[in-house]
């Protein structure tokens, strides 16, 4: 049953990076957000840390 549910799973979600061929505009989006996202609030935490 576990194997089917899986494969079922695979079916609608696709596999990896078929996000640009679906929605291009909305991937491009979603890869500059999580390359920067991290970095800015690793930034504020440290620009806080520095302060105390």
């Amino acid at each position: 049953m576990g194997k089917r549910r899986d494969e079922l799973k695979k079916l609608g979600h696709g596999k990896k990076g078929m996000g640009w061929v679906k929605d291009p505009k909305k991937a491009a989006y979603n890869k500059v957000y999580n390359k920067t996202t991290f970095g800015i609030i690793l930034d504020i935490i440290g620009m806080i840390l520095m302060t105390l």
